[in-house]
């Protein structure tokens, strides 16, 4: 293993059977949060976990040790929802507000700074999906109480596209990022709609 990351080589693969996750056990637990946790996200390393608490801090994990690598206070927007970007390059976790009476932003969030690097604009009501692309780390989906669904360029601060729906959508792209899938309640019935990234 070089410099921390784990190769496919490192990893003995098992057929996933009701068998074998009977006898999981619990290998960490991690009780740094003071109130309920509301997003989790692996780095796509795995060397990193990133966990959005009620109590307004993101805490970043070392999954493997338990160790918390540093603890963020988001006191003003609150964290309700937060996803790793694919590409280190860029600025690399989403967020999305859960504070009351905060504005309904997504930000982007540098781990090396500590700083927001660019809000993204263009929902009327609270953030409550984001789906980074596997494929092209500029782009990613949000889903948002305004029942719509826009696509980012992270380059960007708005929206290169959107969708309108009849209710509370859900998205998720596919993870060799080539299509993006979108659920929503319609006249009592879920349609989940697949895309053409």
């Amino acid at each position: 293993m070089e410099s921390g990351v784990a190769s496919d080589s490192d990893f003995v693969r098992a057929e996933l059977t009701a068998h074998l996750v009977s006898s999981f056990a619990v290998a960490k637990i991690i009780r740094d949060h003071e109130k309920p946790v509301n997003s989790l996200d692996f780095h796509h390393s795995g060397t990193l976990l990133a966990s959005a608490g009620s109590d307004d801090t993101l805490i970043f994990t070392e999954p493997q040790s338990g160790q918390v690598k540093n603890i963020l206070p988001v006191k003003k927007y609150g964290c309700g929802i937060i996803r790793f970007l694919y590409n280190t390059c860029t600025p690399n976790l989403l967020t999305a507000s859960a504070a009351k009476g905060a504005d309904d932003a997504i930000r982007a969030l540098d781990l090396e700074t500590c700083a927001y690097e660019r809000y993204y604009v263009g929902h009327s009501a609270r953030v409550v999906g984001l789906a980074p692309s596997p494929k092209d780390p500029a782009l990613f989906l949000s889903s948002s109480l305004d029942f719509t669904v826009s696509l980012w360029d992270a380059r960007t601060r708005d929206p290169i596209g959107q969708i309108s729906l009849n209710g509370r959508p859900a998205v998720a792209f596919d993870p060799k990022g080539l299509v993006f899938g979108v659920s929503y309640l319609d006249k009592g019935s879920t349609q989940v709609k697949l895309y053409d990234a």
